[in-house]
């Protein structure tokens, strides 16, 4: 529990920011899952605009330190090119689904390290 007084401010002023973050980040969620249910639909033009919402949101979200400008800047790019691969009629997969691994090569087994030899003769 805060004792002094600012520490008492200080934690009024950590729950509000706190909640108007975690309204900002919802508000980047929901933006981007509408692009995602464009893009999943295949629908080109409600692609293009909720790219431009989702787009402007998070530059406009990341000049208030809620999140970092290269999170927004990667972000943008991520959706980016999607839509472009949308365009060229490539398929992109989605976060949520799951890429098949090829599976590692078989890696040699290592050679036991030869001990080094004692010494003749002990401490003095």
């Amino acid at each position: 529990m805060p004792n002094t007084e600012s520490a008492k401010k200080r934690v009024r002023q950590t729950k509000k920011r706190n909640a108007i973050n975690l309204w900002r980040k919802r508000l980047i969620k929901d933006q981007t899952k509408a692009f995602l249910k464009a893009l999943t639909a295949g629908d080109i033009a409600a692609a293009e605009s909720e790219f431009r919402k989702v787009a402007g949101l998070l530059d406009k979200i990341a000049c208030t330190s809620t999140i970092h400008k290269n999170l927004a800047g990667r972000r943008k790019s991520r959706f980016a090119k999607r839509l472009n691969a949308l365009k060229s009629g490539k398929t992109v997969a989605l976060p949520t689904e799951k890429v098949a691994k090829k599976p590692a090569p078989a890696k040699p087994a290592a050679k036991p390290a030869a001990k080094p030899a004692a010494k003749a003769g002990g401490k003095s």
